[in-house]
């Protein structure tokens, strides 16, 4: 209604692995990674685990009353897990 969609040809700042999700469901296969993404996006970490993961971890999430945030416990130990091992 009164504005049309305006679409990147070519992304710079995500990982080909993480824009290559956009790229297939928003833009048709259209949308392209800049020259070196590859490169500039890889760390040190990615040797033991991907810039992009789903898991289904058989876990829910749970709102806190007091403050209405979600959060999940589980999802949170497996991240901290991963980042401090």
């Amino acid at each position: 209604r009164g504005h049309r969609p305006a679409f990147l040809e070519e992304q710079y700042r995500m990982a080909p692995e993480i824009s290559a999700f956009p790229c297939r469901h928003f833009y048709g296969g259209e949308l392209v990674d800049a020259p070196g993404r590859l490169r500039a996006s890889r760390r040190a970490v990615h040797a033991f685990v991907p810039p992009l993961q789903f898991l289904d971890l058989q876990s829910n999430a749970v709102r806190e009353e007091r403050t209405g945030s979600w959060f999940n416990k589980a999802e949170a130990e497996l991240c901290a897990e991963a980042a401090f091992d």
